[in-house]
């Protein structure tokens, strides 16, 4: 399994990634930051299987892209709630309609 982690807080990031090598120890990290050209470059470059995407980042339509983008068979999405987190959800909702 590799996988990306994309978010801007580093101490979310590392203890996501400390949880995940711990309970997943033949995974590999192909990304680990805050910055969202950055992880579209590793993503073109490499397909990992799961992305887990913070949808605080940039306005969160930004990260929406980056998820279509990728066409990952799992997507985990962190978010607190407020904001533009149901309208991610909403389109999110949308779009998967229209896919089939």
């Amino acid at each position: 399994m590799t996988y990306i982690l994309l978010e801007d807080h580093p101490l979310y990031r590392e203890g996501l990634k400390r949880y995940i090598n711990e309970h997943f120890p033949a995974s590999r990290c192909l990304y680990d930051g805050a910055n969202y050209l950055h992880a579209k470059n590793i993503i073109s470059q490499n397909k990992p299987s799961i992305a887990i995407v913070d949808l605080h980042l940039g306005d969160g339509l930004i990260v929406y892209s980056l998820i279509q983008y990728m066409r990952a068979k799992v997507c985990v999405c962190l978010g607190s709630g407020g904001g533009f987190v149901p309208r991610i959800m909403t389109q999110a909702k949308v779009d998967l309609h229209k896919q089939g």
